[in-house]
């Protein structure tokens, strides 16, 4: 892994204590959602969407990688970080 790079996305996505910023959670919240990290890739009888959702996952966990978080803290990030139509009492 290269440690420009690895530094880069930290720079893009992290905060000085190594937090994922406000920014970054509403990007994770999207790309949790669209490479389905928190659910199962398989489908039942459809090996080529099976293998594009895998390779989302695979881009999500290599994003991931670079930041040097834990992969169970993925499950920190809120689920409707992204959503407008949340409200702050609901957070």
């Amino acid at each position: 892994m290269s440690k420009k790079r690895a530094a880069a996305y930290k720079r893009l996505f992290l905060d000085a204590q190594g937090n994922l910023t406000p920014d970054a959670e509403i990007v994770f919240a999207d790309w949790i959602r669209f490479a389905r990290v928190k659910t199962c890739t398989h489908v039942r009888g459809d090996s080529d969407t099976s293998k594009l959702l895998e390779g989302r996952r695979e881009f999500f966990n290599r994003v991931w990688s670079f930041l040097s978080l834990d992969l169970k803290s993925v499950y920190g990030v809120r689920d409707d970080a992204d959503r407008d139509d949340v409200s702050e009492l609901d957070r």
